[in-house]
């Protein structure tokens, strides 16, 4: 059961509805991956055994597949997406390096 999961693992109980929901729906399928930007939800997810696989707005971006400051516009104003400047100013900094350079 999804809620067996929250119960036995305490930092789920902390996320945000949509990471335990992620995260709980992976396990519960039996997934191996799981998509997961917050920090809090890919250390929960990896106490699962589960790959949490972070970065994937500014992957997108970079490979053009998106436009890296219209998807957060729209993300803050639609959704209860949160981020910090330190985080979009990172990300921003991503963008601007060649391919390869961490």
């Amino acid at each position: 059961m999804l809620a067996d999961v929250a119960d036995s693992v305490p930092g789920l109980l902390h996320l945000d509805p949509g990471e335990r929901a992620a995260i709980q729906t992976a396990h519960s399928l039996g997934a191996r991956i799981v998509l997961m930007d917050e920090k809090k939800g890919r250390l929960a997810a990896e106490s699962l055994g589960l790959v949490a696989v972070g970065g994937i707005i500014t992957s997108a971006a970079r490979l053009g597949m998106i436009d890296f400051e219209t998807v957060i516009q729209r993300l803050i104003e639609t959704t209860n997406f949160r981020v910090s400047d330190a985080v979009l100013d990172r990300a921003r900094a991503a963008l601007t390096r060649p391919p390869g350079v961490t």
